[in-house]
């Protein structure tokens, strides 16, 4: 095959980045951990981010801390029943609360999707 000019490649589907809603919704969720945890008080931050992030066993956190083991599994408890009630509240009403739509245009759209699939015999 000899290709003289700028070849055309064709992506295979999956190949392509992370679509623009994802990516979105990634973020969204990456900035509503962080302030969940940024939220949190000095003393059980420590402790949750050696656990849950650098995946640290309860032992060496204690010895990295210089604290109890029992004092270490109390200080990433609270923090994670703090995350959940706060993502909880935050998703409360579903997904007009994480992915808000306006009315309108949102029933318009479906409109439009029902026409088209009546027009191609779908429905």
């Amino acid at each position: 095959m000899n290709e003289t000019s700028a070849p055309n490649v064709t992506m295979f589907p999956g190949q392509d980045s992370e679509l623009p809603d994802t990516a979105l919704g990634r973020a969204q969720l990456r900035d509503l951990l962080e302030t969940a945890v940024s939220d949190l008080p000095p003393h059980l931050r420590p402790p949750f981010l050696l656990c849950e992030v650098e995946e640290m066993s309860i032992l060496a956190i204690a010895s990295q801390l210089q604290i109890n083991p029992i004092t270490v599994r109390t200080r990433i408890f609270h923090p994670r029943r703090r995350l959940q009630t706060t993502i909880e509240n935050r998703v409360r009403g579903g997904f007009e609360a994480i992915f808000p739509f306006s009315g309108t245009r949102c029933a318009n759209m479906t409109s439009l999707v029902i026409a088209r699939l009546q027009a191609v015999g779908a429905l």
